[in-house]
């Protein structure tokens, strides 16, 4: 494991069989995958997540949800 200095990302360094460095970020947005997880519609089925928006509303945020 590495942390990048200039993107502040956490990076892995990978050595290959032959001896070949590659490095990868940890990090692999899906957008389906986020609004799935994050999104209004699953914040909306349970209590907790209701009120996640209540607040969120009242602190004025002008995005809700993902």
């Amino acid at each position: 494991m590495y942390m990048s200095m200039i993107t502040n990302t956490l990076l892995y360094i990978r050595i290959d069989e032959g001896g070949v460095v590659s490095m990868f970020m940890t990090y692999q947005p899906k957008k389906r995958q986020r609004k799935r997880e994050h999104g209004f519609r699953k914040r909306m089925r349970t209590l907790s997540g209701r009120k996640v928006l209540q607040r969120r509303r009242q602190k004025g945020r002008a995005k809700l949800s993902a």
